[in-house]
């Protein structure tokens, strides 16, 4: 599986610059920058990072893109809360994941 990442602004500077993807990956074993890229880092001295987001992938396609519960921190919540993504099977949920939230999707999934 492969993704093209393309970078917000065209110049790069320290925090400033950012891309955001849209599949979710469980481990990344190689990154390729375009040439044009290449020059800008060496250029600008600027350092690049991977980090992760708040969208998370899901084992199967839920049916009907829908969600039966959704319980966050025990908590039930409205089942449009999350955000679901059918074309990558991603859902990012409505809180902010940190080490104390805890997410639960239930759903039934497509065959």
């Amino acid at each position: 599986m492969t993704e093209n990442i393309q970078l917000v602004t065209q110049t790069l500077t320290t925090n400033t610059n950012s891309g955001t993807g849209v599949v979710a990956f469980a481990k990344i074993n190689t990154i390729t920058f375009s040439t044009a890229a290449l020059v800008m880092l060496k250029a600008t001295g600027t350092n690049y990072w991977m980090g992760w987001g708040n969208k998370f992938g899901l084992a199967k396609e839920a049916w009907n893109d829908t969600f039966t519960k959704v319980v966050e921190n025990a908590a039930n919540v409205a089942t449009t809360a999350p955000t679901y993504n059918s074309t990558y099977i991603t859902v990012t949920p409505s809180g902010t994941p940190n080490a104390t939230i805890n997410f639960e999707y239930w759903y039934k999934v497509k065959n």
